[in-house]
């Protein structure tokens, strides 16, 4: 498991910012600035991931994905943009996010092994959604699964 110590490790040593911060929706956890006009990129973090460390390494992963897999393409939230381009970056954060705090390999052994979605979560140390979205990133790579019902564990392959 990746220690949350070492997702701020990274933002330090990559030289970005990290600023806790009450948005204005509730919704918004994160999000990762560049401005030409700042010396360093800001990640901004809402408070309310101080009380809940899994949330919080899963959005600090996503926003440093933006970092090392999206920075340079701009988004600017004034105006209305192709949600399939927002969605395309966003999923290019993730994956960051999950090859970093789920190693696929790691992953697979354990499903193999008959974990299922919230022991997964205990496992990496996240949340039993960040769980299903790295079952989709899989998913698209190629790999199947499927579910056993009677002990919620997962038969998984590779196509």
């Amino acid at each position: 498991m990746v220690p949350t110590t070492r997702l701020f490790f990274i933002a330090e040593n990559e030289k970005i910012t990290i600023e806790w911060t009450n948005f204005s929706s509730l919704e918004m956890q994160g999000i990762y600035v560049v401005d030409p006009a700042v010396r360093s990129p800001i990640i901004g973090l809402s408070k309310t991931l101080e009380a809940n460390e899994r949330k919080l390494r899963c959005v600090l992963a996503h926003e440093l994905g933006h970092h090392f897999r999206t920075a340079g393409k701009w988004i600017t939230a004034a105006c209305q943009m192709d949600k399939l381009l927002i969605a395309k970056i966003d999923r290019e954060a993730d994956d960051w996010a999950l090859d970093t705090l789920v190693p696929s390999k790691s992953f697979v052994t354990r499903l193999r092994g008959g974990m299922c979605v919230t022991e997964l979560a205990d496992s990496f140390f996240v949340t039993e959604e960040f769980i299903l979205m790295k079952l989709k990133q899989l998913e698209r790579r190629g790999f199947k699964y499927l579910i056993n019902t009677d002990k919620g564990s997962f038969i998984f392959y590779q196509l």
